[in-house]
């Protein structure tokens, strides 16, 4: 499994979570093992390569996203101007989570890659609106970390 693949599976596990917050985090990774995947080969083309390799990846992103959920929100309720939470998808929340996560957290994952792979999953996964809405956000806040930065 590539790590492109790797972050769509980490998508996966993170989207479930939103419709039961309550659920075991870990329980949600271990859907993703390769034993699960077997059974998902058939729905989703990134189960049919194994995610040994990347499976440290999947579970940092797991359960960093959800250990930093609120931090996330914060930050893109700071960023998306006149968007209440709620009325943002599913989707595109998680993604931005994700997009804003990942360069803080994970090592070799640079802010515009983080950018790019999130509006790419957001086109196949909600609508070209909101992978608008989401690049829009995610670059408000890459050009807000800069600021700070510099």
């Amino acid at each position: 499994m590539t790590r492109k693949q790797a972050r769509e599976a980490a998508f996966h596990a993170l989207f479930a979570l939103t419709f039961s917050p309550e659920a075991n985090q870990k329980e949600i990774i271990d859907l993703l093992s390769p034993i699960a995947q077997a059974a998902w080969r058939d729905e989703c083309d990134i189960y049919n390569n194994p995610a040994h390799e990347e499976a440290e990846y999947i579970e940092a992103a797991v359960l960093g996203v959800t250990a930093s959920a609120a931090a996330l929100d914060a930050s893109i309720e700071q960023h998306a101007k006149g968007w209440a939470m709620g009325r943002i998808s599913r989707v595109a929340r998680t993604l931005m989570r994700m997009a804003i996560f990942e360069p803080t957290a994970i090592d070799g994952v640079t802010q515009a890659t983080a950018i790019n792979e999130a509006v790419k999953l957001c086109k196949r996964y909600d609508s070209e609106e909101a992978a608008a809405f989401i690049n829009g956000v995610l670059g408000s806040i890459a050009r807000s970390d800069e600021g700070e930065k510099a």
